[in-house]
């Protein structure tokens, strides 16, 4: 969706600029400038939604691990001392 905003964005910042060299000295055509600023910023916000739902993403999978591997761990020390108390009586 990004680079679709981006695109457009660029099309219109073309357009203004080459419509602003053919006939420099006629007003108008801003609405291209300004609807093209506008696709810019919207363009710039949903990258920067994505590089963090993306960081979201690898901090979810890692914290899912870091859980997974504490209570493999807990599981673990509790057959130990299970084992060791049913020795040592």
């Amino acid at each position: 969706m990004s680079p679709l905003v981006v695109i457009a964005s660029l099309a219109l910042f073309v357009r203004f600029l080459v419509l602003f060299a053919l006939k420099p000295l006629q007003t108008g055509h801003v609405q291209s400038l300004v609807v093209a600023g506008v696709f810019a910023v919207v363009g710039v916000l949903l990258l920067a939604l994505g590089v963090l739902s993306d960081l979201i993403a690898m901090n979810r999978i890692l914290l899912e691990e870091i859980v997974v591997n504490t209570r493999l761990s807990r599981l673990e020390r509790e057959a130990h001392e299970r084992s060791g108390a049913g020795n040592g009586a």
